[in-house]
């Protein structure tokens, strides 16, 4: 059986922030998105060098409601070429 080859990660958490304990869902990606204004650049040269760029987060529900992303994020993340992606339980 073929082994996977490993794949670098970078992570960034805010487990314990204040961030961390926002109640709107819509909060995760807008550090990240603040962090990768004016970055498009440096973005497409990181995405021609074979990596992917990705956000992801981890979600407990709680019950009903859950995130969400407003159009304005999605433009952004699009333009970029990110995928976000939640990890829900």
């Amino acid at each position: 059986m073929a082994r996977e080859k490993p794949r670098p990660t970078w992570n960034r958490s805010r487990r314990g922030s204040v961030w961390g304990k926002c109640l709107r869902p819509v909060q995760p990606v807008r550090p990240d998105l603040a962090a990768l204004e004016g970055k498009l650049d440096s973005v497409q040269k990181i995405q021609r060098q074979g990596c992917t760029l990705d956000i992801t987060s981890y979600w407990v529900s709680t019950g009903q409601g859950g995130p969400w992303l407003m159009p304005e994020q999605m433009l952004k993340l699009g333009r970029l070429g990110i995928s976000v992606w939640w990890d829900v339980y």
